[in-house]
């Protein structure tokens, strides 16, 4: 078995760009196929959405793990049905526009037309995904290894997990994304937040607190939320919880606050005090 990659050092996606990757699976295996987008803030939001991949012609749904600082890893899955028995598999990524660098940045000189940057695309058996995935080493520090110990422990095969989808490099479990949580996913008895990277955050406490779930776990960088009666739950005063919430009223607070001000208060037009001359008679 062997798995392809493509060490793309720079390559500008227009709206459909095709690679082929030498593909060899005996026997039929599910596999992985992950990629990495790299000047995503050059890159206007609605191009960056609109990606979409297929293999061989076939869609293929795309899971974002990671989107941060300039650069987004997403991940698909590719069922062994749609390989065909040839030497290279076919993989086209397409984006609904393009647009140069220049009509984003006036300054940039640069007029090509332009998608995604691609900077690599590899693809590898799921079951080797620890070993093979780019985003491995994220996972290696102590804080989330106590987190997946923790859910590996108490999760049952049965149950699904809202998380950050980076998690499944390590954890068998099915996982839902934060979005699918705030859009009425009805079943899941976890949630895990990253208290660093999570978006709407606001929405999504309340919702926890709206169905019944409490913290069951916390370190410095998670907090896991349960609907079981059957754990012991973590204080929501705890040093690792409570910031969490402190935190999201500090931001909402003065965001509120700042908004008032330019809206009600930095726009009024300036009133001069006419101070008339004292005249002694």
């Amino acid at each position: 078995m062997s798995h392809g990659s493509s060490g793309l050092s720079l390559d500008w996606a227009c709206p459909v760009s095709t690679l082929d990757l030498p593909i060899a699976t005996d026997p039929p295996v599910d596999l992985m196929v992950e990629f990495r987008i790299i000047c995503t803030e050059r890159i206007p939001a609605d191009v960056l959405d609109s990606l979409t991949m297929k293999v061989n012609g076939h869609p293929i749904p795309l899971n974002i793990l990671l989107s941060d600082q300039g650069t987004r890893f997403l991940q698909g899955l590719i069922p062994p049905s749609i390989l065909k028995n040839t030497p290279f598999t076919e993989f086209s990524f397409q984006v609904d526009r393009v647009t140069s660098l220049k009509e984003i940045n006036p300054a940039d000189p640069d007029t090509r037309q332009v998608g995604l940057a691609f900077n690599y695309v590899q693809v590898f058996p799921v079951q080797s995904r620890q070993q093979h995935s780019a985003l491995s080493h994220f996972l290696d520090c102590e804080t989330w290894q106590n987190a997946i110990a923790f859910l590996n422990a108490h999760v049952s095969s049965s149950e699904s997990i809202v998380a950050p989808l980076i998690l499944n490099i390590q954890l068998d479990h099915e996982l839902h994304d934060h979005s699918t949580f705030l859009a009425g996913d009805p079943t899941s008895q976890w949630v895990v937040i990253h208290k660093g990277r999570t978006d709407r955050v606001g929405a999504i406490l309340f919702k926890l607190m709206s169905q019944g779930f409490s913290p069951v776990f916390a370190n410095e960088v998670f907090v896991v939320y349960s609907r079981r009666s059957d754990l012991p739950t973590v204080s929501y005063t705890s040093p690792h919880v409570k910031p969490l919430y402190v935190d999201y009223l500090k931001r909402n607070v003065f965001g509120a606050a700042l908004s008032f001000y330019r809206k009600h208060i930095s726009q009024r037009p300036q009133v001069s005090k006419v101070v008339k001359p004292l005249i002694k008679k």
